[in-house]
């Protein structure tokens, strides 16, 4: 009796070790996105990273040179970093060379002069066609939320696509590790049935159950619920034959016809100490698993601009954001600009030398910038990015004697006649409202 209790004991002891495996196994799904042959395609949607890990994802490009922005909202205040990668950088599966950008962070306005703004910001564009991919990277010990957003007139977006799973394999006709493990678990409940060999008289008798025989049933009772994923019904019109057992319900039948079969009567034994630890393992394999808690998702409320104190609501989203759909400025309405946006605005100038005045009123407040081009150096501005102005705080007497004012400002005159560029950029994630304000004796404004 004693060594059945050992033997059993063993027994129960692996299916415990079997099912806390399986269980491993099915909480260690992850992102599919973790390597570039799993990329998935931007969609401007919050997400989520695991520490220490790198997501990989995709966007198309039209290849007709125009501008890419990628934007990783807060990837400096969350020490993450991303890289861009085109398609001749990528070797499937897995394999990458130095990449062709990385996220860099912006100086921006701030009491100091300027600081570095929160975001990581990358800008660029590419002579071909093709998909491309972007790697977001996660050194930190905690995982954290992030939104990687993409803008450009060439760039394909997709649906968003779901970047974890909770598929569970398909059941297969071969024995894979875990029914290996209970074909092992049955042989060796067989083993301990066999009864010995003594020289009294041996009365066989069908089996009661006994402690033993009960905690045993239960045990594989529990393998019968947990090993076996429930039938898939097919839609037909014809009678369906009774589905063939499987390995898994083999090697359960087997176990279940050991303990239907007759055994050597035995003095009846009150439980002992093993006997004890058995029926713990059996109800710790009977109480149900729960399911590995899901990480909480922090999904930031949408940003929301300030309150407008003078002037009509912001108007509607802008489309002039590439200096080819520059638009006139007419006058000096209120206008609004998205977070991490440049918009473009023209104007013409007769070439007298005259003095033309730029102002953005509260802009050095609400941290905006803007720059002057002349026609030419919009042409090659993709290429060389060269202005001839650049916007400044004047400064003003204030109670530390000299402090720079709310709003920004530029002056000056050009000896040629045409079409001139001003850029009104953003570096900030939160939109923000602004007033643009054109004059000049030799500025004709509209068109």
């Amino acid at each position: 009796m004693g060594n059945k209790i050992v033997h059993r004991t063993l027994a129960l002891s692996a299916l415990a070790l079997v099912l806390c495996m399986s269980w491993m196994q099915a909480a260690a799904q992850g992102p599919v996105n973790a390597y570039p042959s799993g990329a998935v395609y931007l969609d401007n949607q919050w997400k989520y990273i695991p520490p220490n890990l790198s997501l990989w994802y995709l966007f198309d490009y039209s290849g007709d040179r125009s501008m890419i922005e990628l934007i990783l909202v807060n990837g400096t205040l969350n020490r993450l970093a991303f890289n861009v990668y085109t398609p001749d950088q990528i070797s499937l599966p897995d394999q990458t060379t130095n990449p062709i950008g990385r996220g860099s962070t912006p100086q921006v306005n701030c009491d100091s002069a300027k600081c570095p703004a929160n975001d990581l910001v990358w800008k660029g564009n590419f002579t071909g066609p093709g998909t491309f991919y972007v790697q977001v990277i996660n050194n930190n010990s905690d995982s954290k939320p992030f939104l990687m957003q993409i803008i450009g007139s060439g760039v394909t977006l997709r649906q968003p696509t779901a970047t974890f799973t909770a598929a569970r394999p398909a059941p297969t006709a071969t024995p894979d590790a875990f029914q290996t493990a209970v074909a092992a678990v049955v042989a060796t409940l067989q083993a301990t049935r066999t009864p010995q060999v003594t020289s009294s008289p041996v009365v066989t008798t069908a089996a009661t159950p006994d402690a033993m025989q009960t905690i045993v049933a239960a045990a594989v009772a529990t393998l019968q619920t947990s090993s076996m994923p429930p039938p898939t019904a097919t839609p037909t019109s014809a009678p369906q034959p009774s589905a063939s057992s499987n390995v898994t319900q083999t090697i359960v039948a087997a176990a279940v016809a050991t303990l239907q079969s007759p055994v050597a009567a035995q003095p009846a034994a009150p439980p002992n100490v093993n006997q004890a630890i058995v029926a713990a393992v059996v109800a710790t394999l009977q109480a149900p698993i729960p399911p590995p808690a899901a990480a909480p998702i922090f999904v930031p409320a949408p940003a929301v601009p300030p309150p407008i104190s003078v002037g009509p609501a912001p108007a509607p989203q802008p489309n002039n954001f590439w200096p080819q759909n520059a638009i006139y400025v007419e006058d000096s309405r209120w206008r609004f600009i998205p977070g991490h946006s440049d918009l473009w605005f023209r104007f013409d100038y007769a070439g007298d030398r005259s003095q033309v005045t730029i102002r953005l009123p509260d802009g050095y407040k609400n941290h905006l910038e803007f720059r002057i081009y002349t026609e030419d150096q919009v042409k090659r501005f993709e290429r060389d990015g060269e202005y001839v102005g650049e916007s400044s705080a004047p400064m003003i007497p204030c109670d530390t004697g000299k402090c720079p004012s709310n709003e920004l400002f530029w002056s000056g005159g050009f000896a040629e006649r045409g079409i001139f560029y001003i850029q009104v950029s953003n570096f900030e994630s939160v939109g923000k409202p602004f007033q643009l304000v054109v004059s000049g004796t030799g500025v004709v404004l509209g068109h």
